[in-house]
């Protein structure tokens, strides 16, 4: 507990910042499930998604609508 008590008091934005890319990353995920129906598969989600390289949240939305229109949807 010491550690993830002096974690949030020495690095306060780490926590909020995994979250908020947490909820952006449940929401891609939930929308290219809903576009692509019975084609979704998960492994090719988080391909796509791992290993397009750190970027702002903004871009990563930008990759994954664009490998979804290139699935034709």
């Amino acid at each position: 507990m010491t550690t993830e008590v002096e974690r949030y008091c020495t690095w306060p934005g780490q926590a909020t910042s995994y979250k908020v890319g947490h909820t952006r990353w449940l929401k891609l995920r939930a929308e290219a499930r809903r576009r692509l129906g019975s084609k979704f598969d998960i492994r090719d989600f988080h391909d796509v998604g791992l290993t397009a390289a750190p970027m702002p949240l903004s871009v990563l939305e930008r990759v994954m609508d664009e490998w979804l229109k290139g699935r034709g949807v």
